[in-house]
């Protein structure tokens, strides 16, 4: 959860399942195609239900037949209407790294959290600093 201090709401950071389509693909038409059914309500909600992946089509959230495969999606409805973009840096796989070796530090013990966290901000420092 992203936060922003005192009396504001969490957010959840936007990320999900890309779909794309090499540029030197022998078969875009039908990569395109594919792309096409993936995203269409059908395929989404087989996904939702079978796989238990989330969508992208807010009416599978309330979808009769997608809750009783997978109660929980009713509590994502809300997490996903109020998520916003991640911050955008050109340092991305670094900053992730940095962010995801310092809270298992602070979740596996290895770190109390205000030391992970201060350790976290030497990092990100010297990465955008480079």
């Amino acid at each position: 959860m992203l936060y922003g201090g005192n009396n504001t709401t969490g957010h959840s950071s936007l990320g999900g399942w890309q779909y794309g389509i090499n540029a030197f693909s022998k078969n875009p038409d039908a990569s395109w195609k594919f792309v096409q059914h993936q995203l269409a309500e059908p395929a989404q909600k087989t996904i939702a239900i079978k796989l238990s992946l989330t969508a992208t089509l807010k009416s599978l959230y309330t979808d009769a037949d997608v809750l009783k495969a997978n109660p929980f999606f009713a509590k994502l409805k809300p997490v996903f209407e109020t998520a916003q973009p991640r911050p955008v840096t050109p340092f991305y796989p670094d900053v992730s790294n940095a962010i995801q070796v310092r809270v298992h530090n602070a979740l596996t013990g290895q770190a109390s959290p205000s030391a992970a966290l201060s350790a976290l901000q030497t990092d990100l420092q010297a990465i955008v600093s480079k």
